[in-house]
């Protein structure tokens, strides 16, 4: 977080310099001594005495919004710049610029990129009068093109910066070094350490070690480090400047000092230097606990004593693991100590997750927690595979399903709107903590300091306690749902299902295979994995039938053949899915070798024909408290269709989401509307007649009838619910997520305008909505894994209380696909057999046999 603060300071600066109140001033310079909570009393106090002074009102407010923002409480951080822009709107004042570039900071640190783009833009279009801003715009842009993978962007944006303060700051300031080094980071993202280690040597450069500029040194050398990656040695010299320079200025009980540690341990380690890593690795333990500093190796940390950094302690302890894994310690010293490591570190991760209230440092959690675990999901498949120990099988099984569970919480937490007083209440609470737990990483040792940290931590455990007894939904969907053990998700398996959980190591790869009564788990080869996927996936859209028959048969040997033993006699597989495993169709794998000189599709033996199949984000899902729920009606159809002139029109304050400028492949055609579905007109058409038909009761509301607010309110009631229209997951974010819905008038209001994101979605404990099913669904971010990329609006869906959600990424087989799905579905067929069905018919039909007319629907279940 520290890397970040040091531009941002850029930004108050040119805000609030020349600032004539004394406690204005004052409250400017409490925020550049990190005392965020005093400066945010001092300025609203301001705000109480000087009611008539507008003006300095909303430039005191843009401050408290920058003091929200830096201690991660970013809704407060937004309402408090929106208050000082709409004042300024009033006032016709010519400086709104400053909060456009707030909330592009603001979004930018929460990971919205799309929107922090928006609105970086736009602050573009204002005239600009200090030369600092135009440089401090062109580092955000950049880092918000880094954030979306567009590298070219980010270079360009970042070199405009380092060129725009050149001109007003000396070679050595720190926001020019900071800029080299963001520069260094985005050529080692893009793979190019060569022009990485150019940056980072300017920046090294600039200036020495002064305390001021030590930070940034440790920094600049540790990526040194990691752009020397291929050369240990030369990056063992750099992490041990990093980790020289960190003791001489911030201690031995520091972030920083542990972080040099763990990269000096990883560098020599590949040296073959086992002692000096474990040496390193230990000494990252012990600084991140000043409260255990006399910790063995072979001891595990206190859970409930005061970390300095828990996500840092997780990644040491998940090095530890992966040491142990690798040592030839005998198997009963190594194996049992490599497990409770991983498990310890999840532990703090879990921890972490609770403390973080935005997207962007949750995230964060994801690849730390994916290195923690893999050593420990060894140790207990080791165990389990030489020693039989059941017991050390399922604890490596719950490794890996708290890996999922972190995972799903980091792109739906706080998806849906939280009600009730706890989480204002929680706010505060987390406010005060915050600011004591940054006095605690600058004074560890100083014992009333600590005792603060105990004592509010206990306080806020009280807090949690009591919100999980008086509101049980919103406790858990704040903190997570309460997951179903493994024994409660065996005995909930139907006698003829299997599931597969994947795990996606650094260097081993694992499927865990469960049924009613047993759980077995098998080692696959993940090398190369990703590259197979995608020559599979290319096939199927291609229709190349040579490849789609070698490389279907290939994935199936690698993915599911393992498992043979346990799919024996089975009919429903489910699949929780890791890494680019994700995009997989499973239901294309051919299981059995097709040698024939003439391929004939239809007669291609698809897993479809064997086993059914549905995708799930975590294997133990999770218990919600419920109610009975009974569903009103049988099927409503809403689909605004999009072949009307004044339909499914974006409001102004909403553009920023389907900004051309910014989305490569928009959903609008001219800026303001949709692009017509052609086949969701037919669907519709087809839908209409099917449960016309039917006894049961349909409901159809289509055009300026299918609104955000009839969703809203029928979700739940329905107990099928087909959307004919867009669905959209753009980002990490539930905010960049979601339906869209007709909005007949563009001066609507939020409430109704026809964009339902999958943050306005509310919980639902007692829903009657068995499946929801889409259209079509834009789905963007990388293409490793679209399973993982779906998420935000998928797991905010089940949050609201959909047990299934069936969409495509291909629409021109809706006309065919959907009605026959719903016609099995009228025969009285489960939703997985009825989409078993559908598509095994289409499989075994000589026109419609290529999978991409029928594996391109999947079927998500809670």
């Amino acid at each position: 977080m520290k890397l970040r603060l040091t531009i941002l300071w850029l930004l108050v600066g040119s805000v609030m310099t020349g600032q004539p109140e004394f406690t204005l001033k004052s409250g400017e310079e409490l925020s550049h001594s990190n005392q965020y909570g005093r400066s945010t009393q001092e300025l609203e106090a301001f705000i109480r005495a000087n009611p008539s002074r507008l003006y300095d009102q909303s430039q005191a407010l843009l401050l408290i919004s920058y003091n929200h923002m830096q201690l991660g409480d970013f809704a407060n951080a937004l309402v408090a710049n929106e208050a000082s822009l709409n004042i300024k709107a009033q006032l016709h004042a010519d400086d709104l610029v400053n909060n456009y570039v707030r909330f592009g900071a603001i979004h930018l640190l929460r990971g919205n990129h799309h929107a922090a783009l928006s609105y970086l833009l736009k602050a573009k279009d204002y005239p600009i009068e200090a030369i600092q801003l135009y440089a401090v715009i062109d580092g955000y842009l950049a880092a918000a093109y880094r954030g979306l993978g567009q590298f070219e962007q980010a270079e360009t944006y970042y070199r405009q910066s380092i060129e725009t303060m050149m001109i007003e700051y000396p070679a050595n300031h720190p926001n020019i070094i900071t800029s080299y080094y963001n520069l260094g980071k985005l050529y080692l993202e893009w793979g190019q350490p060569e022009m990485a280690r150019q940056y980072f040597q300017r920046g090294l450069n600039s200036g020495g070690a002064a305390s001021d500029r030590a930070f940034l040194q440790a920094l600049l050398n540790n990526g040194m480090g990691e752009a020397y990656a291929e050369q240990p040695a030369q990056a063992e010299s750099f992490h041990r400047k990093a980790l020289d320079i960190a003791t001489e200025f911030f201690g031995g009980y520091h972030r920083e000092t542990a972080l040099a540690s763990l990269l000096l341990a990883e560098s020599v380690y590949r040296q073959g230097r086992r002692d000096e890593a474990r040496d390193a690795i230990q000494l990252a333990v012990r600084s991140l606990n000043p409260e255990q500093s006399n910790l063995s190796w072979n001891q595990l940390p206190d859970t409930s004593g005061l970390i300095i950094d828990r996500p840092l302690l997780a990644r040491a302890l998940g090095l530890r693991s992966r040491w142990l894994m690798d040592s030839a310690l005998p198997d009963e010293q190594r194996l049992p100590l490599a497990l409770a490591n991983s498990e310890i570190a999840v532990h703090f991760l879990e921890a972490a997750m609770d403390d973080r209230m935005d997207q962007a440092d949750r995230l964060e959690l994801l690849p730390i927690a994916r290195q923690a675990i893999a050593g420990g999901v060894q140790a207990g498949w080791q165990l389990g595979k030489n020693r039989n120990d059941q017991h050390a099988l399922r604890r490596a099984f719950r490794l890996v399903e708290a890996f999922k569970v972190l995972q799903f919480r980091a792109h739906t937490g706080y998806s849906l709107q939280l009600t009730g007083t706890f989480p204002e209440r929680e706010r505060t609470m987390r406010r005060t903590l915050r600011l004591a737990e940054l006095e605690f990483r600058l004074r560890p040792l100083d014992i009333t300091v600590s005792q603060k940290v105990h004592r509010l931590r206990e306080n806020y455990r009280l807090m949690k306690e009591d919100w999980k007894r008086s509101e049980p939904l919103g406790y858990q969907q704040r903190f997570g749902m309460d997951r179903r053990s493994l024994a409660e998700r065996q005995s909930q398996l139907g006698a003829d299902e299997v599931l597969l959980s994947y795990f996606i190591g650094d260097r081993e790869a694992y499927v865990f295979a469960l049924d009613r009564n047993r759980l077995e788990a098998f080692s696959i080869e993940g090398a190369g994995l990703a590259g197979a996927i995608e020559q599979f996936q290319s096939a199927i859209d291609s229709s190349d039938a040579a490849v789609l028959t070698a490389a279907g048969h290939q994935l199936y040997q690698r993915l599911v053949e393992p498992a043979n033993a346990i799919l024996k006699g089975k009919k429903k597989l489910s699949i929780v899915t890791d890494d680019a495993i994700g995009q997989l169709p499973f239901e294309a794998l051919l299981t059995e070798s097709y040698r024939k000189k003439r391929i004939r599709l239809h007669k291609l033996p698809y897993l479809i024909r064997d086993l059914s199949v549905e995708y799930r984000h975590t294997a133990t899902s999770w218990k919600m408290p419920t109610g009975e729920a009974s569903a009103a009606y049988e099927f409503l159809l809403v689909s605004p269709v999009f072949d009307q002139e004044r339909l499914a029109r974006i409001p102004v304050n909403r553009r920023i989401l389907f900004d051309p400028n910014i989305h490569g492949a928009s959903l609008m055609t001219d800026g303001q509307r949709f692009r017509p579905l052609t086949t969701s007109v037919a669907a519709a058409d087809r839908l209409q007649v099917l449960w016309g038909q039917s006894p049961l009761e349909g409901r159809f509301k289509l055009r300026e009838a299918a609104t955000e607010s009839l969703l809203k309110n029928e979700m739940g009631r329905a107990h099928y619910i087909h959307l004919g229209s867009y669905g959209f997951a753009e980002g990490p974010s539930p905010e960049e997520a979601g339906l869209v819905l007709a909005n007949t008038d563009p001066t609507s209001t939020i409430a109704d305008d026809g964009l339902l994101l999958a943050s306005e979605l509310q919980l639902n404990a007692t829903s009657a909505t068995d499946l929801l099913s889409l259209d079509f669904v834009e789905v963007g971010g990388a293409p490793d894994n679209k399973l993982h990329h779906i998420l935000p609006l998928s797991g905010s869906l089940m949050l609201a209380g959909v047990s299934h959600v069936l969409y495509t990424e291909s629409q021109e087989n809706n006309p065919a696909f959907y009605p026959a799905f719903y016609e099995y579905l009228l025969d009285g067929n489960s939703i997985s057999a009825s989409l078993q069905e559908v598509k095994t018919s289409f499989a075994k039909d000589k026109d419609m046999a290529a999978p991409r007319y029928w594996a391109r629907y999947r079927l998500l279940s809670k």
